[in-house]
């Protein structure tokens, strides 16, 4: 007889999605979209790009492949990131995902081009990548994944018994391996 676990995935709201989004700024997220010079019905692509936030809008940077052509298409395209810490048992991990869906387009705008050449958005992987893609972010979702703590009454921590200060799960002090970090993804201060 197995017995069922109570879920430990909760709804992010838009705010906490953004602020994940943000603090995440300039890490490594994925971007899916269908390769427009595929055939329709094609299985999608899904790439890693480093990122900044310009407003409303996931900025990357990329050479001429597929996201290029895919941004001179104007197709329609997925971006995630996420943040996982894991502990030395699966009930203790914490973590959380952040899914924007949008518009793929190429920055064109000469002041934006300059403003992001200028180090505020260098590419990971090194090489050639003179070209700048925006995702238009037309709407937001995430997911958060609790520690399994459950309080006196045998519930999953959720919205109803988070810390309002911190956003971070109210505990009995039993999830102590897993330090709370402010900032995940520190910012990378422009060297120029």
């Amino acid at each position: 007889m197995s017995s069922l676990s109570p879920s430990r995935i909760t709804e992010l709201s838009p705010r906490e999605c953004w602020e994940n989004l943000r603090q995440a700024q300039h890490g490594i997220g994925r971007l899916a979209f269908i390769d427009p010079a595929k055939p329709p019905g094609s299985a999608p692509e899904l790439l890693p790009v480093n990122f900044i936030l310009n407003g409303p809008e996931v900025i990357m940077r990329t050479g001429g492949g597929l996201i290029n052509a895919a941004a001179r298409s104007e197709v329609a395209g997925t971006f995630e990131i996420d943040s996982l810490r894991v502990s030395s048992t699966a009930a203790h991990d914490i973590g959380w995902s952040v899914v924007v869906h949008g518009r793929l387009n190429r920055v064109t705008d000469a002041m934006v081009r300059r403003y992001l050449e200028l180090g505020r958005l260098a590419p990971s992987a090194g090489g050639f990548k003179p070209n700048f893609v925006r995702l238009e972010i037309e709407s937001i979702s995430g997911r958060k994944i609790w520690p399994l703590a459950l309080d006196a009454a045998g519930a999953p921590p959720g919205p109803a018994t988070d810390d309002p200060a911190t956003h971070e799960p109210v505990t009995d002090g039993s999830v102590t391996d897993l330090p709370r970090t402010e900032d995940p993804m520190p910012d990378q201060k422009d060297s120029a």
